[in-house]
């Protein structure tokens, strides 16, 4: 088990947009497969769209939304 996490760090992400695609690719073309659920074609577009933008912008996601980064400073309203 240790060995399969190690070859997963830094793949989740590429794997997760995969099986989005392929989900997506499924329903769009109607194909009806045990365990997947069914959608409609514009549900099917769109998450083809966002599997596609998760595994193109990945790096933009983990710089994001990583653990490196540094949290937000507290807001301060400022007087008027």
């Amino acid at each position: 088990m240790n060995k399969i996490s190690e070859w997963l760090r830094g793949r989740k992400t590429y794997a997760t947009g995969f099986a989005g695609l392929v989900i997506g690719i499924v329903n769009l073309l109607g194909l009806s497969v045990p365990g997947i659920p069914t959608v409609d074609h514009g549900a099917a577009v769109q998450m083809i769209v966002t599997a596609l933008l998760a595994i193109f912008l990945r790096k933009g996601i983990t710089n994001v939304i990583g653990p490196d980064r540094p949290p937000n400073p507290p807001f301060v309203p400022k007087g008027d």
